[in-house]
């Protein structure tokens, strides 16, 4: 399986849980947050693919996805 491939079922993975992922400029690697009672995943979009594809399946490994059926 390819990065693309793995970022593609997280993304899709976090969507089915109701958790919105942004990819953002800044001075930041990225993970989970709520802000406003929006559950987040905010990435660095400046970051390489594998380093992008491992900070979303660490914000999602925040989150207990035993609620995300």
């Amino acid at each position: 399986m390819t990065h693309e491939q793995i970022l593609s079922e997280l993304e899709q993975l976090a969507s089915n849980c109701g958790i919105s992922i942004r990819y953002e400029k800044g001075d930041f690697d990225g993970g989970y947050c709520v802000l406003k009672a929006e559950r987040l995943i905010v990435i660095n979009k400046r970051l390489v693919l594998a380093r992008r594809t491992f900070c979303v399946g660490q914000g999602l490994a925040e989150v207990a996805l035993m609620k995300c059926t």
